[in-house]
């Protein structure tokens, strides 16, 4: 309804006459496309050509126009015939309510019928004032709903959208630290591993060097007790050889003695078990000086 839209709806019904007045703007479709249409072109002179891109968004351009003007006229259009349905039902209520107390045949006085039919006719524009103002909060709740129920959803994509890049994230660094640790792990057992070889290796090493010293000392004990007994066994041949001779022969007249020479190879052995060394004499034969040791025999000290 023109000329009330910066008032309230409740005082409409302090007007007496209320005007319709509708009236459709003129769209200019064909004026936008042909400006759109010639942003970019090529002048040939007595051609112009166009682009096929620039001419299929143009064109896309006038069909949206077109479908754009098609619903403003429907919802103008719309309004303007329910409107007129409108009035023509409050002149039919009003007639009916005319006929109906004629009828009834409680005609009041003509002061009071004309009050009744203005506050009638006064009561009908403001309802039908709150009804419109009616539909237009419900319009805008609606609207308002769709715009928060946007804006919800918006802020929830938002968020699980965060979400999902915070949960790649720390799973990255979850795994990040798995395959650290692991490798950590892998490393640490090698080295252990490594440890052990090399101690083993070592004690095995050990063990084969204390093996081998053991063995050589075996055969040295063994090569030392032989040599021993050889040389026990040469030294008992030897004074088995040597025979107990008294007189002049060994030069001592109150003893048997035995007569060694000096180079005797087991004098040491002699000097170490008789501990009766009589006398020594020398001797030159051939021009040779020998000299000779008389050690008392053991039976004449008994």
């Amino acid at each position: 309804m023109a000329g009330h839209t910066g008032q309230k709806y409740t005082d409409l019904w302090k007007h007496q006459v209320m005007r319709e007045n509708f009236s459709v703007i003129r769209p200019q479709i064909v004026e936008n496309f042909v400006q759109r249409l010639l942003e970019n072109y090529q002048d040939g002179g007595l051609e112009i050509t166009f682009r096929k891109d620039h001419l299929e968004a143009c064109l896309l351009s006038l069909g949206c126009d077109v479908m754009a003007r098609e619903r403003s006229n429907f919802e103008s259009y719309s309004m303007c015939y329910e409107h007129v349905l409108e009035h023509a039902r409050q002149k039919l209520c009003q007639k009916e309510q005319e006929l109906d107390i004629i009828r009834r045949g409680h005609s009041p006085p003509e002061d009071k019928a004309g009050q009744i039919a203005e506050l009638s006719h006064n009561m009908i524009m403001e309802v039908t004032a709150l009804r419109t103002r009616l539909m237009d909060l419900e319009e805008e709740t609606l609207d308002l709903k769709k715009q928060i129920r946007k804006e919800v959803q918006e802020e929830y994509e938002a968020l699980v959208q965060a979400l999902f890049v915070t949960c790649l994230h720390i799973k990255a660094q979850l795994l990040k630290e798995l395959d650290h640790r692991v490798t950590q792990e892998a490393l640490h057992r090698q080295q252990l591993d490594l440890m052990k070889i090399a101690s083993m290796e070592k004690l095995l090493e050990d063990v084969e060097q204390q093996e081998q010293h053991l063995q050589l000392l075996t055969e040295e004990a063994k090569r030392a007790s032989k040599l021993g007994q050889l040389q026990q066994k040469k030294i008992q041949g030897e004074l088995r050889q040597v025979t107990p001779v008294r007189g002049s022969k060994s030069g001592c007249t109150s003893h048997s003695c035995f007569i060694f020479p000096l180079s005797f190879p087991c004098l040491s052995c002699i000097h170490s078990g008789v501990p009766h060394l009589c006398h020594s004499q020398k001797q030159q034969e051939n021009g040779n000086i020998y000299t000779w040791v008389i050690v008392q025999a053991a039976c004449d000290e008994r």
